[in-house]
């Protein structure tokens, strides 16, 4: 993060985010920058999980080792965050842990610059929103305002739990209903075809987080979109040992490879399931009474 001009925000613990402007200067943790005039503006806060950040900066078109066009249209920004508890305090030289997760992301500058009395996001933040007053702004002031959230708690519960209700419970009872007497095989089939389209509406919405917060190339959306695919071939493969056992009577290399394929599936979405709440950085996230965690995330300017 070097030459990076960098804001970094965390709860206050007061229902508000804390803004603290740092500069980077190597690989080491950055220190607060008190030349920086940034400002929380409207619409700033902590609403259903998301933390929000709109934030006034008055001299963020050169700091000491970089600079920033804001003329042009859209500009390259870097991110940086740590799942993990909330610092849950308003000191502005709050000691960071090392992140876990960065990426680059190209921003559009169009709809981030106000102008006197002006906010451009606060029409765009829900009303439950904790927010701050707006400062003053003068005429002819060049502002830019920059709205930082993390995905929605409601995303991550409902992948996580779709997920595990899949592999805990359906997955397994689909499988086990075969040795109920009287069950006919088109009822296991039509279950478990039931259960993979839960599982493909939990991939799904674990595809689109991981996409929005750069994570597909951490273990458990590669696990999971591993487990999308063979899932895919199951049907296939129970068809197949359906037809060969009606004509033999016998298992078959077909019967083995559908039966072994299927319990490994869930045994490895379950061990999936463990590595999505470590990288969700909260292992009580969703029960009721546990503590929630919040990303940090970290922006910085200037690195093209």
């Amino acid at each position: 993060m070097a030459g990076s001009n960098i804001f970094v925000i965390y709860s206050d613990g007061r229902g508000n985010v804390t803004l603290s402007a740092r500069r980077g200067e190597g690989h080491f943790e950055p220190e607060h920058d008190s030349s920086a005039n940034v400002t929380l503006l409207e619409g700033s806060g902590i609403s259903n999980g998301r933390m929000v950040a709109n934030v006034l900066c008055r001299n963020c078109e050169r700091w000491q080792g970089g600079s920033a066009d804001f003329t042009s249209e859209q500009g390259t920004w870097i991110h940086a965050s740590r799942p993990g508890r909330s610092l849950r305090t308003m000191d502005l030289d709050a000691n960071l842990e090392q992140h876990e997760d960065n990426g680059a992301f190209v921003w559009d500058y169009s709809a981030a610059k106000g102008g006197a009395n002006v906010n451009p996001f606060v029409s765009g933040v829900e009303e439950s929103v904790v927010s701050t007053p707006p400062p003053d702004m003068a005429d002819g002031d060049a502002e830019i305002v920059a709205n930082t959230e993390v995905v929605s708690d409601a995303l991550l519960t409902a992948h996580g739990t779709l997920a595990a209700i899949t592999f805990l419970v359906l997955l397994p009872v689909g499988a086990m209903i075969l040795r109920v007497p009287g069950i006919n095989i088109w009822i296991h089939a039509g279950f478990q075809i039931f259960n993979h389209c839960c599982f493909v509406a939990a991939a799904g919405l674990g595809i689109y987080m991981a996409t929005q917060e750069r994570l597909l190339n951490h273990h458990h959306p590669l696990i999971g979109m591993v487990l999308l695919g063979v899932l895919f071939f199951q049907p296939v493969f129970g068809y197949l040992h359906h037809r060969s056992y009606k004509s033999i009577e016998r298992r078959t290399i077909v019967s083995y490879i559908h039966i072994w394929v299927g319990r490994l599936v869930i045994l490895l979405g379950m061990i999936n399931g463990g590595l999505g709440i470590q990288l969700a950085g909260d292992v009580r996230r969703g029960i009721p009474g546990g503590e929630r965690s919040e990303k940090l995330p970290v922006d910085g300017a200037g690195r093209r």
